[in-house]
Order: C-alpha cells, then structure tokens, then sequence
C-alpha cells in the first residue's frame, strides 16, 4: 500500500500562483528592443523546433511542474507492507537453587509418599520453567561453593533437564547464601534490571562461603537485582525415637530472618513453602508477580519513494534550463 507520510505538504501546491499575484513580474527596464526587419523569417523557422513543445515553452508550466515533483517528495511518499509481528524481549530469570545436604530431608509429601525437599522442588520449579516460554532462564546452584550451572537462555527445555539431573552434594555440604547471591548480582549485572529477577531457595542458614548475606544484599542493591527468597522445609515431622514416634521440627536450622532481609532490601519478597502444594503457590505466585511477554508486537516494513519525484523535478530542471538557453541564444540571434 503507498501513501504520503506528510500529506498536508501539498496544501504548498498553490504557493507559487500565490506570490505571483501578490509580486507581479517586473517591468522591463531595458528600453525599446531593436526591430529586426527579417524577425518574421526567423519566427516561421523556429515553429519547426523548439516551439513545436508547445505548452512546454509556456514561462509558468515547466516551473509547476518542477515544484509539484518537490512538493511530492517533501509528502515523503512511502510504500507500507504488510504487518510482520517481531519478537518481544522476555524476562531474565536466574533460579538459585540450594543444594545443601538437608535438602535431602524427607519432609514432603506427594501422593501419600514422603520425598526429598529437593525432588519436591524439582516437580514445582520444573513445572514454573515450562510456563515462561520467551524468557531467558539460567540456573544457579549452591552448597559451599556456589556454581552458575546454566547460563540465561531461551532454551527452557535445557534448563528442566539440568534441573531434573541435579542432586544433593554436588556443590558441598554447608550453605553459602552470600557466595550464592553474590553470583547472582554478578551473572545479572548488564541485563536490563527492570527485566532482571533472581529467586533464591534455600533450606538452612549461611554458615560458610565468602561473602556475608549482607554483603551480598549490598551488591544487589546497587546492581538493582530485585532477589525473591523462599525459605523450604515442613514446621512438623514425625521421627521415631527411643521413646516412640516424636513430633520435631525438621526447619529448626532455617534462617528466614536473613532471606527476609534480603527480599525486603532488593524489592523482593519472602515466602515460605511447608509443603509441596505452598511451595507450587509460591512459584504460581511469582509467576503472576512477574509476567511474561505480553501479546506479539508488529511492526510494518516501509520503503521510502521519495527519490522518484525528486528525480522527476531533476530531470525536468535540466530541461527547463536547456529552454531558456535556446530561448535565450534565440532572442540574441533575433536582435
């Protein structure tokens, strides 16, 4: 489809008949012209020629066409193609998972079978990866050292799989929640931040690794890493003893003060997940707090045709100028 980006430019057209009127031409100044007794015989000659154009040699004609093709490519016509839709810029999401060795701990229930704190994440985490198709997920884990076991990538599938592999132990016994976070900050520094979440779960309390907490929340602060903690592990679970099954408290060891303080000084939030079905809530939650892309964006190819009225108006400049050359030459030759 074509069309004038700037239509009413040719409100112009007139302009030239406009100042005509208001500034009329010239007088001659010059005297009375020679008379040529042999003009009749030159004019009968020239009828052959240049004056065969006719309307071309009119003094107003040639010049308003010339203008019209400038007053045409000042509308800027363009050529406007079909709407094309385009990819929109999803989220950065960086999931910084604990695997401490009391993520081994069987405080979770699924189907009426007790399982690992950290297999209860796999089912929950997995299933929030598969909802943020277009965003750019990276995985993140942590024991005593923390690891950046998946860079962020649109490749969601790859991420589940390296989710589903991961195990207890492979980063260290003890916790490390600064190390951890601090990875974070550094993986997400660059990225658009207003785009840019991290979301820490851990089960215990920091009690290794380089950086403090504190630190660390310091560094998201200033890289603006927005950072939601949840902390895992059920508030009651029966354990056999010598005394007969006993009701203990298998979350005794986790530190929800300082993944409070951490959600709370990076703009985050804290959750705390008991069971399999809070801890799918949480990320549900999440998920909503964070949306993905909206609907497709489109955008219209243009092409610009300006080049053809001005070339038009070139073209019949240098033939307006040859004109009144010849006119010119002519007159010289008449007198």
């Amino acid at each position: 489809m074509t069309g004038f980006a700037y239509p009413l430019v040719f409100l112009l057209l007139p302009l030239p008949f406009i100042f005509r009127a208001i500034f009329p031409a010239a007088k001659n100044s010059q005297g009375r012209a020679l008379k040529v007794p042999f003009l009749k015989d030159i004019t009968k000659l020239r009828k052959g020629g240049i004056r065969r154009i006719g309307l071309l040699s009119s003094s107003m004609f040639l010049p308003f066409i010339i203008w019209c093709g400038l007053i045409t490519a000042t509308a800027s016509p363009q050529w406007v193609g079909e709407a094309m839709p385009i990819k929109e810029e999803g989220r950065n999401i960086l999931l910084v998972v604990d695997l401490s060795e009391s993520m081994q701990q069987t405080d979770f229930m699924y189907q009426s079978n007790s399982i690992s704190r950290i297999n209860a994440v796999k089912l929950v985490v997995s299933d929030f990866i598969k909802k943020r198709k277009g965003d750019r997920i990276g995985l993140e884990l942590f024991g005593t050292r923390a690891y950046l076991q998946a860079p962020l990538t649109t490749d969601v599938d790859v991420i589940e799989k390296i989710l589903i592999g991961m195990d207890t132990g492979l980063a260290g016994k003890t916790t490390s929640i600064g190390d951890a976070l601090g990875l974070a900050v550094k993986t997400l520094k660059g990225e658009n931040a207003s785009k840019s979440i991290a979301i820490l779960l851990s089960d215990g309390t920091s009690n290794s690794g380089a950086l403090s907490p504190e630190q660390a929340t310091e560094l998201a602060k200033s890289e603006k890493v927005k950072t939601y903690t949840i902390g895992v592990g059920a508030t009651q679970m029966a354990v056999g003893g010598f005394f007969g099954r006993q009701i203990v408290n298998p979350s005794a060891d986790l530190d929800e003060k300082t993944l409070k303080y951490i959600a709370q000084e990076t703009n985050g939030k804290y959750f705390r997940a008991t069971d399999l079905d809070s801890l799918s809530q949480i990320y549900a939650e999440i998920d909503k707090l964070e949306p993905t892309k909206g609907g497709d964006l489109y955008i219209k190819p243009v092409k610009e045709l300006f080049y053809y009225p001005l070339a038009f108006s070139l073209i019949f400049s240098l033939l307006w100028g040859v004109l009144r050359i010849s006119k010119s030459k002519g007159g010289k030759h008449a007198s």
